[in-house]
């Protein structure tokens, strides 16, 4: 667990989205059920997920085992062409996800594109509370894909890549 958190700040994101995940991870993001816990959210008010409406919203379920994050990390996970399955909590999935590869550079990658899936499913969520806006699964996975690669181009010292070279090789842009 402490190596989680260690390794949590060690990423190329911007700091308020590490914070956020760092939060996230343990459980201290203002979801449906930590608000009702604290007595802020209106007792008559329903805890139950925005997007699935069958599950308590909690962060592990908004951001991993809600139908709609899992279909986001499916298509993250195919875009990266690794194989993984969705774990029963976000340590686990951090851990899996930072440990798929040993290139230290790829690593970092994996790790931007990890806190920018949890940030943009979050930032969808409160639209969709707040706005009642609604999103699409593939634009989600464009909006995890322009800003991973934003965050990418300023942090990471990388020869310039294009963004249409981003969505269909992100390694080859990590790696020159």
């Amino acid at each position: 667990m402490w190596k989680v958190f260690g390794s949590i700040w060690k990423r190329s994101a911007p700091l308020k989205v590490i914070v956020f995940s760092w939060k996230a991870l343990q459980d201290r993001i203002p979801s449906k059920f930590n608000l009702a816990g604290r007595n802020v959210w209106p007792a008559d008010t329903s805890v139950l997920c925005e997007w699935c409406g069958s599950s308590v919203e909690t962060a592990v379920h908004i951001l991993l085992h809600c139908e709609l994050a899992k279909e986001v990390w499916s298509k993250v996970i195919r875009w990266w062409n690794i194989s993984l399955i969705i774990p029963p909590n976000l340590f686990i999935h951090w851990a899996c996800w930072s440990g798929v590869e040993t290139r230290k550079k790829i690593k970092k990658g994996l790790g931007l594109v990890w806190h920018t899936s949890i940030w943009i499913l979050w930032k969808v969520r409160n639209n969709r509370i707040f706005n009642e806006g609604v999103e699409s699964i593939d634009n989600l996975v464009d909006e995890i894909k322009v800003w991973s690669w934003r965050w990418a181009m300023y942090r990471f010292h990388m020869l310039p890549c294009m963004f249409f070279e981003w969505p269909w090789n992100p390694r080859d842009c990590i790696l020159r």
